[in-house]
């Protein structure tokens, strides 16, 4: 595909290709810059603390984000439309309250210690019609966790914690150019753990460490210690400015030989697994005023895929379901579209429609993935994600995420018309 006149230079190929010498360098810079900035979020809570008492602060927030009358409310956990949350004596940061129509793009943890990377995703935001969120990696498919600041210690003695990028740094980057920052945080695969610990990964019945058809090890989701690990990251995140966390992953495997898995796989304890999981995260964020999200598979709204993941249940739990609708994964005939990735639109709008129905009554936000990447010889244009948007927007009004994996997207993606227009 010839790049179009103007794609955005943000390619994640081209950047793990150069030389990181840098790179490295700037690390301890950036630890330099650390020190410093605590000193400075320290006095900002406390001017928060102060600020609060003056009407104007809350007006000044409200200005960034209209509020829309005919959008569902957002829940307790969701900072008020016409105030930021409360800062408080235990040291909790002040969240970005989330826009009435959320609209973001997927950015890698290495692509965020690439200033010229963010300042191009910051470029695309606009909150009438750009972007107004990010979702940053936190930890990624490798097992890879993007920043040591404030991890658990088996994640800094295993490896994973690593110092790519300053998470406050880059949170209070995003927020100064008013967007919402939506931490992602790949739960149950992670090759380095499971090989790690091996009394923490999914086995064989051999007793091996089980891998996906990638090479990856799972960790166990009926394993507790791993449900705090992976809490203890998110409130790692939490601590440093994120507004809301993200779990995707949030299920058992799926791309290997499932034949040789030493695991019960029965549906109703994989769903309890899930779900005990997710309401556990859900408790303990909830007290630092940090939303919790979910990726789920798209046709899981059609009924049991085997994985852990109903609907039904974390409509109730999660503050936002966000099934993951990349018409690449839907086989031919799916919804009687006959080629769901050539009619994406139709694909989107089709699978919504379950979405609608399984979480209806539920207290959960409806926010999908959308696909901005192409697809073997199917390129996705600007007007094919467009209207993928539009589709999404008969479904639900609480906004829409882009994926693609390079973090390269053209321009046109990234300009939405005003809603209702």
């Amino acid at each position: 595909m010839v790049p179009a006149p103007n794609v955005l230079p943000v390619d994640l190929n081209d950047f793990t290709q150069r030389d990181r010498q840098s790179e490295i360098a700037k690390i301890a810079a950036r630890r330099a810059d650390r020190d410093r900035m605590r000193r400075v979020y320290r006095k900002r809570r406390a001017m928060a603390a102060v600020a609060l008492v003056l009407p104007i602060a809350g007006f000044a927030v409200a200005g960034r984000f209209p509020s829309d009358p005919a959008t569902p409310t957002t829940t307790a956990v969701s900072a008020p439309a016409t105030a930021p949350a409360a800062a408080d004596t235990t040291g909790a940061q002040t969240r970005f309250p989330a826009p009435p129509e959320v609209r973001a793009v997927h950015l890698s943890m290495h692509l965020a210690a690439n200033g010229q990377a963010v300042q191009k995703l910051l470029a695309a935001a606009d909150p009438a019609t750009g972007i107004n969120a990010i979702q940053l990696d936190i930890k990624d498919e490798n097992g890879e966790i993007g920043f040591i600041d404030g991890m658990p210690s088996l994640a800094v003695k295993s490896g994973s914690a690593r110092d790519i990028y300053e998470p406050r740094i880059v949170v209070e980057q995003f927020h100064d150019a008013g967007l919402y920052v939506i931490g992602r945080i790949v739960s149950f695969q992670d090759p380095v753990l499971a090989s790690e610990r091996r009394k923490r990964a999914i086995l064989t019945d051999g007793g091996d460490v089980w891998t996906n058809h990638n090479g990856q090890g799972w960790l166990n989701p009926y394993t507790k210690a791993n449900w705090r690990y992976l809490i203890d990251i998110a409130k790692a995140a939490g601590e440093a400015g994120f507004d809301e966390i993200q779990f995707d992953y949030v299920r058992f495997p799926t791309d290997g030989d499932l034949s040789t898995v030493d695991l019960d796989r029965t549906s109703k304890r994989m769903e309890a697994a899930i779900s005990g999981f997710l309401k556990q995260a859900v408790t303990e964020l909830h007290t630092m005023d940090v939303r919790v999200s979910a990726d789920l598979f798209g046709l899981a709204a059609s009924g049991d895929i085997g994985i852990g993941q109903n609907p039904r249940e974390l409509r109730d739990i999660l503050d936002v379901v966000s099934p993951m609708i990349y018409p690449q994964g839907y086989a031919d005939g799916t919804y009687n579209i006959p080629c769901p990735v050539c009619a994406p639109a139709e694909t989107i709008r089709a699978t919504l429609d379950e979405w609608r129905t399984v979480i209806n009554g539920g207290t959960a936000e409806l926010r999908p993935w959308l696909q901005a990447y192409d697809w073997k010889e199917h390129d996705y244009t600007a007007d094919e994600v467009q209207a993928q948007v539009a589709a999404t927007r008969e479904s639900t009004s609480r906004g829409f995420m882009l994926w693609h994996p390079a973090v390269t997207y053209d321009e046109g993606m990234l300009r939405f018309p005003p809603t209702g227009a």
